[in-house]
């Protein structure tokens, strides 16, 4: 078997976290109405204060961890004024009866919970954990199963699993002491375990070496031992439907079992739910990714090893060990096959020992096995590494909910520091980032057409079509003679014209020649602007605000030609640019967009002012920032010299130096959210624009004399229309509010 790479497989994880108020408290608010009720990222548990974030089945662990960090930034980021407990044990809790119960409209969800608070309470119910879910492939499996030809492929396959889950079941005892992570919980948790601990006046209660709450007997979990059979898949099933009929169990679901076996249509098993894992806060994600990699290599390694029969004796000593391992006592002794006793520390170092001595044998681990053996075996050895131990101490020094309270809220900062971070897509320009991101909020499925291309498709739960999106904002809601239109800025501006929408008046030319004629037969106006007809972000125009020369003109013109064939001749607007946002033919943004600058201390160069302000970590390159760095290349030296300066200038405290005349965003310009600032009046006209073009998605580029007072005959002008406007701009702009542009672009595809 060992020549096939059984470490390829599918990978899911599932985190529950308590939404707290800032003092430790569970949650009374409603879950985030923006998540929704059927979203299959992110979801409610038992409790309406508990989330439940699910990553899709995708090919690795590191996809899938990043994955999950993607689901809690974007929840962090969500939530108002309340945090994610970022522990297993619960938070500050009021009596039971306070505890709200997950109010979902389905009442079978909602009858299951009401029976769920009878039996176990609703103070253990809402103890947190982390489910973590393996397979193997499929295609590696069916190269396996040929070597058999005894059964057929998913009777062979139900096999494979079963074995492996019966070691997982049976060495649980290991997972738990090495991953411990639950060792103090709080005075306001079930009474009689507070009664039988020790605990201090701060509200902190532990046992004697507890490590891990949530696994003991005070922890989540059937009152019963369930014995169950592991000798085919048909029998594990009948085995629980049993415990159904006797009444030990309401259905499959109430099953809490350290690993469950997981079949889509209940026939044959697909892949393993492992369930014995605490949230440990030392880690934002609540896992550390190495503990994961051990798993999985413990399940390779599981599938290689001979097969046993899990029967009731061996069940009954595996649940032993598993009560022995909630504690952290190196002494500790558990009951190995024979029923003889080994301490807790020989036994992990022994099984620790067999699995490196396995993987040492292969090629194909995925992992830095040497790294994660080593971690284990250090907390195995030095029970103050352990993670129970750490955090143990960590609270020793605060108390109880003071550190997890810290934890919450520097995980809560970290988040809203990094609001761009999108783990695993950083390959995407940032406004496609923004929509997919939109899309977990939302809880729409997604998948990356072409990465290259920023293509991507997206859908609901309740549609059977996909949305193709490229670029955030290519869809299919503008006709391609309406982004036609878009890309030729003449023909724009006849349209606008002639819907009666103020533009700059000018002249379409094709050459040089019939540009310097125009100059010369002085008709052209004293403040001009030069641009190509079919170019954007701010390419080849050159503005004259007052006067000019006809060498002046003439470079211009070289210019602009350069980038186009054909170039406008315009009249120069006064007032300052602003990019109007329509969105399904609404203004759901307004920017001022402020030419690249910075701004004086009387101390730094230009040169030098614009290396500081590029530290902005919002800054960066070829949009995967919100901003893009100032770069200063020739026409920032030109204009600063019309301006008598230089790079070495060094500004006066507070002057603010201009370095383009242009104000595109992508040669480092400034977005500043205006929208609620902005004349209504300015909104209709934006949108009488994208009516008249035919459009749905558009960015209006108007210049504005005074966005406070309305607008008139001569105080505005559209100068542009642009097809595939960018959107994080909007969202992540360098001065004002995020306007959340993904979620209304797919309210508007979704409607």
């Amino acid at each position: 078997m060992s020549q096939y790479n059984l470490f390829k497989g599918m990978f899911g994880i599932e985190k529950e976290n308590i939404r707290v108020t800032n003092d430790g408290v569970i949650s009374q608010s409603q879950h985030p109405s923006v998540f929704g009720e059927h979203n299959p990222y992110i979801m409610r548990d038992f409790s309406e204060a508990q989330l439940e974030m699910v990553t899709p089945p995708v090919k690795s662990i590191t996809e899938a961890y990043q994955f999950l960090g993607n689901i809690q930034d974007i929840v962090l980021r969500t939530l108002e004024s309340e945090y994610l407990w970022p522990q297993s044990n619960p938070p500050i809790l009021p009596n039971e009866a306070a505890i709200p119960i997950a109010e979902y409209r389905d009442t079978n969800k909602k009858e299951y919970r009401d029976y769920l608070s009878k039996k176990y309470g609703n103070k253990r119910s809402v103890i947190s954990g982390i489910h973590f879910n393996v397979s193997f492939d499929d295609t590696v499996l069916r190269k396996l199963w040929k070597q058999t030809h005894e059964v057929d492929f998913e009777d062979f396959k139900d096999s494979l699993y079963l074995k492996v889950a019966k070691y997982f079941q049976y060495y649980r005892w290991f997972f738990i002491h090495v991953m411990a992570a639950s060792p103090v919980f709080h005075d306001s948790f079930v009474e009689k375990c507070v009664q039988t601990s020790q605990h201090n006046k701060q509200g902190d209660c532990s046992y004697e070496g507890l490590a891990s709450l949530r696994n003991s007997v005070c922890g989540y979990r059937n009152d019963a031992l369930l014995l169950l059979d592991y000798n085919s898949f048909e029998g594990y099933k009948n085995s629980i439907e049993s415990h159904i009929a006797q009444g030990s169990l309401s259905g499959a679901s109430e099953l809490y079992e350290a690993v469950r076996l997981k079949s889509k249509n209940n026939n044959h098993i697909t892949y393993l739910e492992l369930r014995f894992i605490d949230i440990n806060p030392l880690f934002s994600i609540g896992v550390n990714q190495s503990d994961l990699e051990l798993i999985h290599m413990f399940m390779v390694y599981f599938a290689m090893q001979p097969d046993f029969d899990f029967n009731d004796k061996l069940q009954e000593i595996a649940a032993v060990n598993h009560d022995i391992a909630s504690r952290n006592f190196a002494d500790d002794e558990i009951i190995d096959s024979n029923q003889a006793l080994q301490t807790i520390t020989d036994a992990s170092l022994q099984l620790l020992r067999s699995l490196e001595e396995y993987v040492n044998l292969i090629e194909n681990v995925p992992y830095d096995s040497n790294t994660v053996l080593t971690q284990t075996r250090l907390r195995i050895e030095t029970s103050t590494m352990s993670y129970s131990s750490q955090i143990r101490s960590e609270i020793a020094s605060q108390d109880y909910i003071s550190f997890h309270m810290d934890m919450a809220r520097n995980y809560t900062q970290e988040s809203l520091d990094n609001p761009t971070r999108f783990y695993g897509y950083e390959m995407l320009e940032l406004s496609t980032r923004i929509v997919l991101q939109a899309a977990i909020r939302k809880g729409y499925h997604f998948e990356i057409m072409d990465a290259d291309a920023n293509f991507i498709r997206i859908k609901d739960g309740n549609a059977n079509a996909w949305e193709y999106i490229k670029e955030a904002t290519k869809t299919r809601l503008d006709p391609y003679s309406s982004v036609l239109v878009m890309e030729n800025k003449a023909v724009t501006k006849r349209v606008l014209d002639e819907d009666g929408i103020p533009v700059p008046q000018g002249f379409v030319v094709a050459n040089k020649r019939e540009g310097l004629q125009l100059y010369r037969e002085g008709l052209l106006p004293s403040a001009l602007v030069v641009k190509p007809n079919n170019t954007n972000f701010g390419v080849g125009i050159t503005i004259f605000p007052h006067t000019y020369t006809e060498l002046q003109f003439q470079t211009a013109l070289d210019h602009a030609f350069e980038a186009d064939s054909t170039v406008l001749l315009e009249s120069f607007i006064s007032g300052e640019e602003y990019r109007i946002l329509i969105i399904g033919g609404k203004v759901e943004g307004i920017l001022y967009r402020r030419p690249a600058s910075v701004e004086g201390d009387g101390i730094h160069t230009i040169k030098e002012l614009v290396e500081i302000k590029n530290r902005n970590p919002l800054r960066g390159y070829h949009y995967t920032k919100p901003l893009e760095k100032i770069q200063i290349d020739n026409v920032v030296i030109d204009f600063l010299r019309q301006n008598d300066a230089n790079v070495d200038t060094v500004p006066l405290q507070g002057e603010r130096i201009f370095l383009r005349e242009n104000s595109n965003i992508s040669t480092g310009g400034d977005s500043i959210d205006v929208t609620d600032n902005v004349h209504r009046s300015y909104f209709r006209i934006a949108e009488q624009a994208a009516r008249a073009l035919d459009v749905s998605i558009t960015g209006v580029d108007m210049m504005i004399a005074n966005i406070s007072e309305p607008a008139n005959d001569t105080n505005h002008a559209i100068i542009e229309m642009n097809f595939n406007p960018a959107i994080h701009i909007h969202c992540f702009p360098y001065k004002g509010k995020n306007r959340n542009i993904g979620d209304t672009i797919l309210n508007v595809l979704t409607k």
